[in-house]
């Protein structure tokens, strides 16, 4: 049928329907469904994934913080995907950990910066001009 598909499932009904469900399918012992419907007679795989953990978890004050189980850059590659950029970092570049475009890059840390430290970066991004804003987001 020339179709790819990924899915995203939670819960035991993951184990007890869907993956034996994908089973037959891919086996070609379909008997209801779009199978029949397109003389489906099997192939190709299915890949199971174990779900990420969520990005943000409450802290002993109920306050919304980044998830302690986010290693640097799983949280590089979340903030990437949440903010519209492709996570690629430069092998050469340190601060530069995803772009959008050719001039819109994206610098993610699990530190608080200090002013020198945001001034270096800023006079890395643009040598002799005052950068158009910088956002720094803190967490706990």
């Amino acid at each position: 049928m020339g179709r790819r598909w990924i899915m995203a499932e939670l819960g035991e009904h993951c184990h007890t329907h869907i993956i034996p469900r994908l089973q037959k399918v891919i086996d070609g012992k379909d008997s209801w469904g779009i199978s029949e419907a397109v003389s489906w007679k099997g192939g190709r795989w299915v890949s199971l994934l174990p779900p990420c953990p969520s990005l943000l978890e409450k802290d002993q004050f109920g306050n919304w913080v980044i998830n302690r189980k986010y290693q640097p850059t799983m949280l590089a590659e979340a903030l990437c995907k949440l903010e519209g950029f492709k996570y690629s970092p430069s092998d050469t570049v340190f601060w530069q950990h995803g772009h959008s475009t050719e001039k819109d890059f994206v610098y993610v840390t699990t530190q608080t910066l200090t002013r020198d430290q945001l001034q270096r970066l800023s006079d890395e991004v643009w040598p002799g001009s005052e950068p158009p804003c910088f956002v720094q987001r803190l967490s706990s």
